[in-house]
């Protein structure tokens, strides 16, 4: 918990985002180097609102302002989640 408790005092994790980010954190732990650099092309790909892989994720619900904030928010969370894999391999080493 004081993982958790650390980036949001400093203000690097939202605490919407936490659960992505320790998530990230512990596969991070765990993850290979030539495992975390097959999954690194997907993530940075999902890092974008407007990538086809957060579009099939989204469904059209007619209100553009409704659907910008969704594929923001989602494309935060994998963000944080990646961060939270860059970290958590960091601390490993």
């Amino acid at each position: 918990m004081d993982l958790a408790l650390d980036q949001l005092i400093d203000e690097s994790v939202e605490f919407d985002n936490l659960g992505p980010y320790l998530l990230g954190h512990k596969l991070g732990s765990v993850l290979t180097n030539d495992t975390y650099q097959t999954l690194k092309p997907l993530l940075d790909k999902t890092c974008d609102p407007y990538s086809k892989a957060i579009s099939t994720r989204i469904n059209q619900l007619g209100d553009d302002k409704a659907e910008e904030q969704k594929r923001n928010k989602l494309s935060k969370q994998i963000l944080t989640f990646h961060n939270g894999i860059l970290r958590g391999m960091k601390e490993r080493t």
